[in-house]
């Protein structure tokens, strides 16, 4: 066509235009005008493709089982696939793969619909700047496996329901009230092993000052449960022992402390008695009253079932108990 010419903008909705010019032959016959068009082409930049943590591949399928990769910046089809495949060292994930475009926007790239672990893209109609992959630590599952009946409980810090692979996890427990701690344990749901505090103290460390371990979450789904029980507790009788008589002296009288659900155990001298437990006074008829104090020096009336004046083992020490006699 004589007299070509190219003119390239962009229209009011954001497309490329090119207008051709030419001049008509001197005829009387009708002049057809046709146009071709072909996919434009832009620049697919894959970026550095090694990055911490991993690394990456980019490319494309010319056939099912072809795959040419691209390892420098070149001119791709707009509309076609990309592919990228990541590498990532162990117990590392790619939980980030973007690329950028040249007017700065930032793109998400999603796995492939095929179910197998890579991802893909369709090229825009603009040129691509780089690709980029972050690698994360695998995280895993975190579970608290303690009943909800147990007389306690235990928190995650940070808390959630996962953590990262090798990351500080923190658990603090916290017993009902008369409870302590009795078993943590960390189950690695994907192996079967269940590691105690018991038998694997080197897993867990103590936290100073608090009631809480920590332990570096393993490459597992993982379950911790706690278990309490009933905490003893210091009782320590005001008056001496008389081991002839197996009592305690006040005065001129004589006195029994005894305790458990079979009254089986004799107070001789300061014990740990467990919480919760009935503790019996008594069995000398002249007794008039006798009160308990705990460790925070509240004083405390006992319930008298003759013979005995009763109370149930607090959950804190006992510092005294007083026995009063009535007047002979």
């Amino acid at each position: 066509i004589n007299g070509t010419a190219y003119t390239d903008f962009t229209a009011g909705d954001g497309k490329s235009v090119t207008t051709l010019r030419f001049t008509v032959p001197g005829t009387d016959e009708a002049v057809t005008v046709s146009a071709a068009f072909k996919t434009r082409e832009y620049t697919l930049n894959p970026g550095s493709l090694n990055t911490e943590h991993g690394s990456y591949e980019v490319g494309y399928f010319i056939s099912e089982t072809r795959f040419i990769p691209v390892t420098s910046a070149i001119q791709y089809g707009y509309g076609n696939k990309v592919t990228i495949f990541t590498w990532e060292d162990e117990r590392y994930t790619a939980s980030s793969v973007t690329y950028t475009t040249e007017d700065g926007d930032v793109v998400d790239i999603d796995l492939d619909e095929s179910g197998y672990y890579y991802f893909t893209f369709t090229m825009p109609a603009k040129n691509i700047t780089s690709i980029n992959v972050t690698f994360d630590k695998q995280r895993y599952d975190l579970a608290d496996g303690t009943a909800a009946d147990a007389n306690g409980t235990i928190t995650f810090t940070p808390a959630g329901e996962k953590a990262d692979y090798d990351s500080e996890v923190k658990v603090t427990y916290s017993p009902d009230e008369g409870y302590e701690l009795d078993t943590l344990s960390v189950a690695l749901d994907w192996y079967g092993d269940t590691l105690t505090l018991a038998d694997n103290s080197e897993f867990f460390t103590k936290v100073d000052g608090e009631n809480a371990y920590t332990f570096k979450m393993p490459p597992s789904d993982t379950t911790v449960t706690a278990t309490f029980k009933k905490a003893k507790f210091t009782l320590t009788p005001s008056d001496p022992y008389d081991s002839a008589s197996g009592k305690f002296v006040a005065g001129d009288g004589k006195y029994k402390i005894i305790y458990n659900s079979l009254y089986k155990y004799a107070v001789t001298a300061e014990t740990q008695i467990e919480y919760g437990e009935e503790i019996r006074v008594g069995i000398d008829s002249t007794i008039k009253s006798v009160t308990y104090t705990t460790a925070d020096g509240e004083v405390h009336e006992t319930k008298y079932e003759n013979p005995y004046y009763i109370f149930t083992m607090p959950a804190q020490n006992v510092t005294a108990i007083t026995v009063t006699y009535w007047p002979q």
